[in-house]
């Protein structure tokens, strides 16, 4: 775990380990790429650009319950938000914004990674209860960019698919790989 980081997640039951020094300027991205903020830049991996303004921020506080540290009021730093249909994020927080690295929790999935004005926003990985797994870039709080899926069919044979999405849904040039050795590379429409 990056030391830099005011919590962190067990890779192997998920559990929830709180760091007691304050969080730094780093944070551990699920990909491995190592970003870190400094007076409104973000370098990632030795790139500096700069930090783009937060616009048009969704609200959620009068959506659910917040337990965690204020400033002025409003969520700041690492904290946790309970929403009423049991749905929890876990992570950084930004004058009163999901912003930053979390972790959310879902009824049927898992989603960990990057989060911008309180949504799914960069690279991340969701995890589903059936154990598929979606790895990549995630925008406006769905999958969308490249990503890599490790997943079962209906026949519950396992298989990769490496390629894009958009919307939520697998478009655009994508690679199928089965377990059986079949392979299926070129145009995706609609999932498949």
């Amino acid at each position: 775990m990056d030391a830099g980081r005011g919590f962190g997640f067990c890779q192997y039951c998920g559990t929830r380990i709180v760091i007691r020094q304050k969080a730094t300027k780093v944070c551990n991205a699920v990909s491995g790429t190592v970003v870190n903020n400094y007076s409104g830049h973000t370098v990632v991996n030795n790139v500096v650009r700069k930090d783009s303004v937060r616009q048009n921020v969704r609200p959620i506080l009068d959506q659910g319950r917040y337990e965690g540290p204020t400033r002025d009021g409003v969520p700041h730093d690492v904290g946790s938000f309970f929403w009423p249909d049991g749905t929890l994020y876990e992570g950084e927080f930004s004058d009163g914004v999901i912003e930053g690295c979390g972790r959310k929790t879902y009824s049927d999935r898992v989603y960990e990674g990057d989060f911008h004005n309180n949504l799914r926003e960069g690279r991340g990985k969701l995890i589903f209860r059936n154990g598929d797994v979606s790895e990549g870039e995630f925008k406006g709080d769905m999958r969308d960019g490249v990503l890599h899926d490790s997943c079962r069919d209906d026949d519950l044979r396992a298989y990769t698919y490496d390629g894009e999405y958009a919307n939520d849904e697998r478009q655009g040039r994508g690679e199928f790989r089965y377990s059986d050795g079949e392979t299926y590379r070129g145009d995706v429409v609609k999932g498949f």
